[in-house]
């Protein structure tokens, strides 16, 4: 599967920190599109009638995107998206 995050994330000092980046290649499909969704804010219920799947599937994708990326709660969570945010405007 291709995202297409990676060239954005190695090129970015500030993400190289987080050893949780490089494991966003783990990610499904749908756990990349929920991941993208949310960097832009919308909330849970709006993913879920974006991607047409219910409001608790979208707490599953982000539970999923949280194990496989090595993040322990929302506070890493919103880290991790604050700097994807920051590093997709450079």
């Amino acid at each position: 599967m291709i995202h297409p995050l990676p060239q954005l994330i190695s090129s970015s000092d500030s993400l190289n920190q987080y050893n949780n980046i490089a494991h966003i290649d783990k990610l499904t499909i749908r756990e990349f599109k929920v991941l993208r969704l949310t960097m832009i804010e919308l909330s849970c219920k709006e993913i879920a009638e974006q991607l047409n799947i219910s409001p608790e599937t979208v707490k599953k994708h982000r539970k999923n995107i949280l194990k496989k990326l090595q993040i322990n709660g929302k506070s890493g969570f919103r880290r991790l998206l604050f700097n994807l945010s920051l590093a997709s405007r450079q």
